[in-house]
């Protein structure tokens, strides 16, 4: 079942000299098994592996969304039905709503304790101006462009200025990467595993952000989408180890935690045409991705085959780090299975939007077991609930339909009705706000076109 749990009320850290610090990167479009760590036959991440071999691996971890705007508040509030933290410009302002009593951002609850907050993003939906990022005391871009590589320091020397600066202090530094996401530049993803003698001209449309083949993929071409793509792993993970060894710089690895996760998994055209995270794409390898975590509290060599969520990251964060908090989460502390494998939940659940819309009707949630995924709507009657059953794994161009079981889809009816559902109705309840800047750009918007 879904679990819940609420904020602890625990005292702050005594002291700063005591206090835990976090360091928690996001790698953009991060399928958990194309790592090595996770059984990958290519070394793609060594850097990763070697942090996961001091602290814990969560084998069995699962986004609740295939794409970064819904993902993103999702783990950052430990919520399945957050409003949006997004830039303004870039959605209707009629979907920026006020949170409800008890949804409160990660950066806001450390904050509240005293600690120093920063997010440095290459994500295009979070300017300074997106209340993610007005939720941290500093904001900063990391680059994500050609010719740009963020494994040198000098590339993106705010990031590491920030952390000479905050060493002293306790300090939250959440770190948004796009080095694992498309386009693939010379710069951001290694020669590897490329074929010297694959086409120029084709490997210059596969690079491109978003490809979609006038043809389906052959097998050159999908050969090739893995090859750049586990080249930016390769990147991505000595991104990783760098900020890594800044932290062993400063002195400050005994008290720092770190944490390696990701918003949603990539499609590799394994299918013949299906690329990237489109918002319908369901699949293990979109919904999969990685977890490790290490430092003070945390075994070294563990990995739990427990179904866990992303949703669940915050919560163990907040009581890893005994920080006071009103907020209350949906996701639960994975800090119980730290020591011996337990089983927070018995599946977990993705939200797939139709559309950047807010009616209930347009939402299709999707469940999944160690044994069937499972495709359903939120406010649908026992007669009109439409249960769609694949066997596990779920992968891009295997699909595999389950058999009918009477039994599960009574289960996906009751969960997504009593539970997903009515957090959904709050969500939608909510007072619609906007920054005044942006909402009178809006006003003027809508007044061109309504003169046209």
């Amino acid at each position: 079942m879904v679990g819940f749990a609420c904020g602890s009320d625990s005292p702050a850290p005594a002291s700063p000299a005591e206090a835990i610090n976090v360091v928690w990167i996001v790698l953009d479009a991060l399928r958990a098994d194309h790592l090595s760590a996770y059984g990958y036959e290519r070394p793609t991440s060594p850097g990763i592996d070697a942090l996961a071999a001091r602290g814990v691996l969560f084998e069995n971890h699962w986004a609740q969304a295939p794409n970064t705007i819904w993902s993103v508040p999702s783990y950052m509030t430990g919520r399945f039905e957050p409003v949006f933290y997004q830039d303004p410009r870039h959605l209707d302002l009629w979907l920026l709503r006020d949170p409800p009593a008890g949804e409160v951002l990660v950066s806001e609850i450390f904050r509240g304790s005293g600690y120093a907050t920063a997010m440095f993003s290459a994500s295009p939906w979070y300017s300074a101006q997106s209340r993610l990022a007005r939720g941290f005391d500093r904001f900063g871009w990391l680059a994500h462009e050609e010719g740009s590589d963020p494994r040198d320091r000098a590339t993106n020397p705010e990031l590491y200025q920030w952390l000479e600066a905050h060493a002293s202090a306790p300090f939250f530094l959440y770190v948004h990467s796009l080095t694992t996401h498309e386009p693939r530049f010379a710069s951001n993803t290694e020669d590897t595993w490329l074929d010297p003698d694959f086409p120029a001209e084709r490997d210059r449309q596969l690079r491109s952000r978003w490809t979609r083949a006038a043809t389906p993929f052959d097998a050159d071409d999908q050969a090739h989408l893995r090859n750049l793509y586990d080249g930016g792993i390769r990147v991505a993970d000595r991104f990783v180890s760098e900020i890594e060894a800044k932290i062993q710089e400063l002195g400050i690895a005994e008290r720092t935690l770190f944490v390696v996760s990701s918003d949603h998994g990539e499609a590799l055209g394994q299918d013949g045409k299906t690329v990237g995270h489109p918002a319908q794409a369901f699949y293990d390898d979109v919904l999969r991705v990685p977890l490790v975590i290490a430092g003070p509290g945390v075994p070294a060599g563990h990995r739990t085959g427990s179904i866990t969520q992303n949703v669940d990251i915050v919560p163990m964060l907040v009581e890893l780090t005994s920080l006071p908090t009103k907020a209350r989460f949906q996701g639960v502390s994975l800090s119980r299975i730290l020591e011996v494998d337990g089983a927070p939940h018995d599946y977990a659940f993705a939200r797939l939007p139709r559309r950047f819309l807010t009616a209930a009707h347009d939402r299709v949630l999707v469940y999944r077991d160690r044994k069937f995924a499972v495709r359903g709507h939120p406010t649908a009657s026992p007669e009109q609930l439409q249960v769609t059953s694949w066997a596990m794994p779920d992968r891009i161009g295997a699909r595999r339909a389950a058999p009918e079981d009477e039994a599960r889809r009574a289960t996906v009816l009751r969960e997504v009705r009593e539970i997903l559902g009515p957090l959904w109705q709050t969500t939608r309840a909510q007072p619609r706000r906007a920054p005044p800047v942006f909402e009178a750009a809006h006003r003027l918007k809508m007044h061109r076109k309504s003169v046209v």
